[in-house]
Order: C-alpha cells, then structure tokens, then sequence
C-alpha cells in the first residue's frame, strides 16, 4: 500500500506539462484537511517492523 502511493505521489510530483501542473495543483489544494489527515494517520499507524 505504502510502496504504490509512494509511486503515485513520485509520478504525480515529477510533471513536466504545465496544464497538468496547474490541474494537479488546483485539485490537492480542494483536498480538504480532514482528508489528508486521515491518509497521514493511516501511515503513522504503519508498523513498519512488522
């Protein structure tokens, strides 16, 4: 789960296309906190010990 996000969020990051910088930029900021703290919580939970 960690490892194909982590591939997501790099091919999401590494953009060249400005459109597409500015559409992806628009919809992470409509993302609203709630949500992105309920996706940094499920990594904080991560024992990755285990």
């Amino acid at each position: 789960m960690i490892a194909n996000r982590s591939w997501t969020i790099r091919n999401l990051s590494q953009m060249e296309s400005r459109l597409l910088c500015g559409i992806r930029n628009g919809l992470m900021r409509m993302i609203p906190a709630s949500v992105q703290a309920k996706q940094m919580n499920a990594l904080y939970a991560t024992n990755f010990l285990e």
